[in-house]
């Protein structure tokens, strides 16, 4: 079963005083100042997650160009497997490079071809926007692929509790 989370940063002076408050979640500490709290989209929405978290010293982790370069770079090196990278659809023709490069990197060399897909985002790592709209993944967890997705709003969807705890640890030192 999917499990999906938002991010947040908590206010570093906040930490000891909100994880209390956030005991009416199902949450995971990511680092020292960022928090995942999981929410059903069946049961809660997305929107009444936000409003709750209004209330606290948080602000949403919102994963920017220069986040999902991080996080790309650092799936590589774990020899995570590339399924998908998308751009807004402004950028409609860079997807069909990207679709290009990700083939290359899983079927070849991975070092070699991360530097030709990295040369293709560069550019959009240049700024705070929100160009890329997702990226996918998969590990393997106790011998079974696990998928997870990225999105530019700062949720993860985890198909697989079996993974949680291994994708959370890669990304505790990039976020």
């Amino acid at each position: 079963m999917q499990k999906q989370y938002k991010f947040y940063k908590v206010d570093q002076n906040a930490m000891n005083s909100i994880l209390p408050v956030l005991c009416k979640y199902s949450y995971k500490c990511v680092n020292n100042y960022v928090v995942a709290i999981e929410y059903d989209y069946m049961s809660n929405s997305y929107k009444e997650l936000l409003e709750s978290m209004s209330e606290l010293p948080v602000s949403q982790y919102i994963f920017t160009t220069s986040v999902f370069y991080k996080i790309l770079i650092n799936m590589i090196h774990e020899s995570v497997e590339i399924y998908d990278i998308k751009l807004n659809s402004l950028f409609e023709e860079d997807n069909k490079d990207i679709a290009m490069c990700i083939n290359k990197i899983n079927k070849q060399n991975r070092e070699q071809m991360l530097g030709e897909l990295l040369t293709t985002l560069k550019w959009y790592n240049y700024d705070e926007g929100i160009d890329i709209s997702y990226m996918s993944f998969g590990v393997i967890c106790d011998e079974q692929i696990c998928n997870f997705h990225f999105y530019n709003n700062g949720i993860i969807a985890i198909d697989s509790e079996k993974s949680i705890e291994k994708i959370f640890g890669m990304l505790k030192s990039i976020l």
